[in-house]
């Protein structure tokens, strides 16, 4: 809409200059249809049109100031639809990093978790420790893991949140490996 309001104007610029303009019509006229291929019935004009603008100054120069406004409503609104992208990505990244963290401190989490149960299964088995310990460990490892695998669900649809507010950039083509599946990385870290 930016573009063909710009060109508008040029539009509207041209229309103060004269100009001159040849026209032409070639026919075929008869009163019977058999003289129609006689050289008697064929026709043709041609004539030259000119337009001068010397009484239409006013409506002319309206017409440019018109076409200036909607230039100018164009590049707001353009300039509009920019800036709502750039905040839609702006977002995505937020929200991308976030869940990253997120996800980086469950995984943490999850491992110190499964440590503290290797600790109250040697205990169990050295009689230290009782089995209740062993399974109330056992169902905190649980909800670690529970709690990492929605986080981790989670980060994957960011990344799709993301993708897609960039406008694409995937291939479906592709066979999904395990390569593939390990966007997730921690601030700092490469894979």
């Amino acid at each position: 809409h930016l573009h063909a309001a710009v060109a508008a104007i040029g539009v509207a610029e041209a229309d103060f200059y004269p100009r001159v303009t040849l026209s032409g019509r070639l026919g075929l006229e008869s009163f019977d249809s058999s003289d129609l291929l006689g050289w008697d019935s064929r026709s043709f004009t041609v004539g030259p049109k000119v337009y001068l603008p010397i009484f239409s100054g006013g409506k002319l120069t309206q017409q440019l100031e018109l076409t200036k406004e909607k230039q100018k409503s164009s590049a707001l609104s353009y300039r509009k639809t920019v800036l709502a992208a750039w905040h839609e990505v702006d977002n995505a990244i937020d929200a991308w990093r976030a869940q990253q963290s997120q996800q980086h401190k469950l995984s943490i989490a999850h491992q110190y978790t499964e440590q503290a149960m290797k600790m109250i299964e040697r205990n169990y088995q050295q009689g230290t420790s009782d089995h209740l310990a062993v399974l109330q460990q056992k169902g905190q490892v649980l909800n670690s893991q529970i709690q990492l695998n929605n986080s981790t669900t989670q980060a994957e649809i960011a990344v799709v949140s993301l993708y897609k507010t960039l406008g694409g950039g995937w291939d479906n083509s592709q066979p999904v490996t395990e390569k593939s599946t390990m966007l997730i990385t921690t601030p700092g870290e490469a894979k």
